[in-house]
């Protein structure tokens, strides 16, 4: 009996300090034993795929807390030419925000949220995403192209191609500085060849700036019955209604992101959605942190994410034909 219940006490520690996890615990799958998650190949985790021993004492003991207070950013108005915003980024040594403004295709600098420069860098297209590294920036358009512009010398260095495609509607680009990579989050279908097994599911894939590699297989994909468990699990510990659930489950459901951007502090992806206003979390371990349901009245239409060096986070929106805006969102 005391042999028992020595080894059901072994068994609770492991699976105690199994749970402990955040977005501090290190960085890709380096960090994860093996045979906690199943791994679609060296370079592609699933999130669907954690196992379930491991994802119930997660779902038990995850820190869903949020680490800005979403109701009250400081709040800047941009002129008309920005109205149609669609992706964010910022140069973390001089504080500069850069901005595409969806079709034209300008390069736009901002200080205090005013125009400062702007660089022409091609014909009128389909821009949805925006990244900088070092003194370069990248302009993502929805077909899956990327434009590398130098800032040095005001011109575009090449177009990179990948095998995304318009149905991929590639909208959210980011950087992962650890592993200089850049992130490429899709709106549309999560697959790139036919046949392909990921079905109602949005990808996140790779571009290694080091090896100028397009890595076909994706980083992470979101499935949408983890996204619908997680919702479960948190309004299990809440007194909502059925209807007010599945509402907030709808809304999760409907998560197609718009951006993505690598938290420089805590190690997390934050994916933005303008349908369903939702902010998603993700850990370095690829697992569901959080999910925010944004308020409509603030969130017009987000559509860019970036963080500063502290881990201040801003959020655009765009004007829907009126007056668009960056949220700054102070790290608490």
């Amino acid at each position: 009996m005391k042999e028992k219940l020595h080894s059901k006490f072994i068994l609770l520690g492991v699976i105690i300090l199994l749970s402990v996890s955040g977005c501090k615990n290190g960085d890709r799958t380096k960090s994860v034993d093996k045979t906690e998650l199943v791994n679609l190949d060296e370079t592609s985790v699933s999130i669907s795929t954690i196992s379930e021993k491991h994802n119930e004492t997660n779902n038990s003991n995850q820190n869903t807390e949020l680490k800005y207070d979403l109701t009250q950013p400081e709040k800047c108005v941009l002129s008309k030419e920005l109205v149609e915003i669609s992706a964010l980024t910022m140069d973390h040594k001089s504080n500069i925000h850069y901005a595409v403004n969806d079709e034209k295709a300008f390069i736009y600098a901002l200080e205090d949220c005013k125009v400062s420069s702007k660089y022409k860098f091609g014909k009128k297209g389909d821009y949805e995403g925006i990244e900088m590294v070092d003194n370069e920036i990248y302009v993502l358009k929805s077909s899956g192209r990327i434009i590398q512009y130098d800032l040095i010398s005001e011109d575009v260095k090449r177009i990179i191609k990948t095998p995304l495609k318009t149905k991929n509607d590639a909208e959210g680009l980011g950087y992962d500085r650890k592993t200089n990579t850049l992130l490429i989050a899709c709106k549309g279908s999560p697959n790139i060849e036919r046949g392909s097994k990921y079905k109602k599911s949005k990808a996140v894939y790779t571009y290694d700036l080091d090896n100028d590699l397009f890595i076909d297989k994706p980083l992470f994909v979101i499935d949408d019955n983890k996204l619908e468990s997680f919702i479960e699990y948190q309004d299990n510990n809440t007194h909502l209604s059925k209807k007010e659930s599945k509402r907030r489950i709808k809304r999760a459901l409907d998560f197609s992101p718009s951006a993505i951007s690598k938290n420089p502090v805590d190690n997390c992806y934050y994916l933005l959605s303008t349908v369903g206003k939702t902010l998603l979390i993700i850990n370095p371990e690829f697992q569901i942190v959080s999910i925010h349901f944004l308020d409509h009245s603030s969130f017009v239409q987000p559509e860019g994410i970036c963080f500063d060096s502290n881990g201040d986070m801003f959020i655009s929106n765009e004007g829907k034909g009126l007056v668009a805006n960056i949220l700054k969102f102070s790290s608490l």
